[in-house]
């Protein structure tokens, strides 16, 4: 079984991220989440425990809101890729089978 969302937050390696990101502009240890990406956690959390080799996708036209929720949720131990219209072709072939074959993980932005 999976365990519930926590309140704990192990910190993202540095790197993570890229410069033009909104991560990179906002202080990440004041972080205080937001209402939808506490939601996405517990639909993904729900997923998991009926099924616990669930994988979830979710779509957003706002790329700053996916780099919250993936900071958010590898802060809370849910393991992601994210994809946008910036990355090359071999970039993206490369997330996709990630999140394909790998199980650990578990949500694809």
């Amino acid at each position: 079984a999976h365990p519930r969302p926590s309140s704990s937050s192990p910190a993202l390696p540095v790197g993570k991220f890229r410069k033009s990101s909104i991560l990179s502009r906002i202080n990440l240890d004041n972080f205080q989440t937001s209402t939808k990406i506490e939601a996405l956690r517990e639909e993904i959390y729900h997923a998991r425990q009926k099924n616990p080799s669930a994988k979830v996708l979710v779509f957003s036209q706002f790329t700053s809101m996916l780099d919250l929720m993936a900071f958010q949720l590898e802060r809370r131990g849910t393991k992601c890729v994210k994809l946008d219209g910036s990355m090359s072709l071999e970039v993206r072939d490369r997330i996709i089978s990630d999140f394909t074959l790998n199980p650990e993980v578990n949500v694809f932005l």
